[in-house]
């Protein structure tokens, strides 16, 4: 099984796998105080667990295509947790973990979460979108290229680069995504 930890002011965050949960069942192996369904609903792939020191806490999943836990699924920035969820972003609040807003931040999946502390910016990196979100999970400006962005992917100091399948390189302003 999966999975990513985090550290954060309410402790040590892990973001797991959860293969073989079934929302609203008494016969989960795992116990969740809290069962969060985002987007359209219509997932595929394992949910999400999301454990502080251990003990479940929430577990999420979204619409789109649940992409495997790695590095980058999720992130604490501003005392929130912004985990990627199929093709939508959650930001939770930190202290009581419960949903804030989610947005939908590509047609398919969100492969991973980036921020850059000069420009103020958590950046989205999904199949077909680029996406910049506020600290309160708004979504400010999205961007997209001729063919999915499964290449290189990278926050430089002047602009955010994606390359898509063909090799295509983007580089896209901090500010409002445009092209440079």
């Amino acid at each position: 099984m999966a999975w990513l930890q985090l550290l954060s002011s309410i402790g040590r965050i892990r973001i797991v796998e959860e293969p073989q949960y079934s929302f609203g069942s008494a016969d989960n192996e795992r116990k969740y105080a809290r069962e969060i369904t985002i987007g359209d609903g219509d997932y595929i792939g394992s949910p999400y667990g999301v454990l502080v020191d251990d003990v479940p806490a929430v577990v999420l999943a979204g619409g789109g295509f649940m992409m495997p836990i790695e590095g980058r699924s999720a992130l604490v920035w501003k005392e929130r947790l912004f985990i990627g969820v199929g093709n939508c972003v959650a930001c939770l609040s930190l202290r009581a973990l419960a949903l804030i807003r989610s947005v939908q931040v590509d047609f398919a999946a969100c492969f991973s979460l980036h921020v850059s502390p000069v420009h103020d910016a958590l950046i989205c990196h999904g199949e077909v979108e680029i996406s910049r979100l506020s600290a309160e999970g708004d979504l400010l400006w999205q961007s997209s290229g001729r063919d999915i962005f499964t290449g290189l992917f990278a926050l430089k100091p002047t602009h955010i680069e994606a390359h898509d399948f063909n090799e295509d390189v983007y580089r896209l302003r901090y500010e409002d995504g445009s092209a440079l």
